[in-house]
């Protein structure tokens, strides 16, 4: 019995200190913004960041992402009569996808190229998220982070993406 007293003792030492995670000790933090719909005032913006990105090392990635196949996939969705909420989720799944590949593919572009381009990515963000550009310089890490992720996650930003990948195979 006294082990098992000392052990417990232990595992609430290490919860304490955040040496052991458990729903005791997890801070959920809120999100301080709200991503709105992307729409053509935001593409100047996003055009601009492109720019300040080696062109021809983001069409060599976006060549070998197949967004193609996502996209079909999603489409074949919208066209077969299922359930509304099956479809929404399978087309969520989908959408996950192309955020996955874009971050682990197109973000790494992007962020060799952010001390050429963090004012132009700080403006959109602000905008997009709705908040002042000197309070989004200001996020902790953490939630800055999330809103990159989200921001790559919305189902505009694959298309404009998508398009852009088409613009750029056309130059072939």
């Amino acid at each position: 019995m006294a082990n098992n007293k000392q052990e417990t003792k232990v595992v609430d030492l290490l919860e304490r200190d955040g040496a052991l995670i458990t729903e005791s000790n997890i801070e959920i933090k809120e999100k301080p913004y709200k991503l709105r719909k992307l729409s053509a005032k935001d593409i100047s913006p996003m055009l601009k960041i492109i720019k300040k990105v080696d062109i021809r090392k983001l069409k060599n990635v976006l060549n070998d992402l197949d967004l193609s196949e996502i996209i079909n996939a999603i489409k074949e969705n919208q066209n077969e009569e299922d359930n509304e909420e099956i479809k929404e989720e399978s087309n969520n799944a989908e959408f996950a996808k192309i955020g996955e590949a874009l971050i682990f593919e197109a973000i790494p572009l992007v962020l060799d190229a952010l001390d050429n381009s963090i004012l132009e990515i700080n403006k959109l963000l602000a905008s997009v998220a709705n908040i002042e550009l000197t309070e989004l310089e200001n996020l902790d890490l953490d939630i800055y982070f999330n809103l990159i992720y989200d921001f790559i996650n919305k189902e505009e930003f694959a298309g404009f993406m998508g398009v852009v990948s088409k613009f750029l195979n056309s130059e072939k």
